[in-house]
């Protein structure tokens, strides 16, 4: 269960079954002026991760590309962008170590903006972590073929109940999520 957590959450949420469409241009222009912590922010490196990726590559480039999102997450630092290149992600991620970017240097996960976005089929479960920006991602949870894929992206606090700090400063945008059947996004 999650306890509290301080999170921007900002979310179009239109599909068609499994298969996300573009959300209303005139509603998401109104999300352009928000301004979060992110606002004004540049990555200072990028990890790239693809679906012929390779993890014994140093995911510097599109031709390094790492092969997972959690390989990228246990290099990332903050200031980091994880580009997750198009293609379809069947990769389960349970991330327990507390990847936490600063109000300074925020970690960005998502897709490349401006191509066509990747689709997350499976859980993305982020512990103790905090100043991530999600973006540019399609997230269809696939549980209808494996039952316990019915989050897409969760936030835990680990039952740390009492500290508000455990998980904190998150920013949704620009992604299209489906099909969620339980918790978390």
């Amino acid at each position: 269960m999650l306890a509290f957590f301080v999170a921007m959450l900002l979310i179009s949420t239109s599909a068609i079954g499994s298969r996300a469409v573009e959300p209303n241009a005139a509603l998401s222009s109104s999300f352009d002026s928000i301004i979060t912590f992110e606002t004004g922010k540049t990555p200072l490196n990028e990890l790239f991760v693809s679906t012929t990726g390779n993890n014994a590559n140093n995911g510097s480039t599109e031709e390094l590309a790492l092969a997972t999102i959690a390989k990228a997450l246990d290099l990332a630092t903050p200031g980091t962008a994880i580009r997750i290149l198009p293609g379809t992600y069947t990769e389960h991620v349970w991330y327990y170590a507390g990847k936490r970017g600063t109000e300074e240097n925020p970690i960005w996960i998502g897709g490349v903006p401006g191509r066509e976005r990747p689709l997350l089929t499976k859980v993305l479960h982020m512990m103790r972590s905090s100043y991530i920006i999600f973006h540019d991602l399609n997230v269809v949870p696939d549980w209808r073929a494996d039952p316990s894929q019915k989050i897409g992206i969760n936030i835990d606090d680990l039952q740390n109940w009492t500290n508000m700090l455990t998980s904190h400063h998150f920013v949704f945008r620009n992604m299209y999520v489906s099909d969620c059947a339980n918790v978390g996004l």
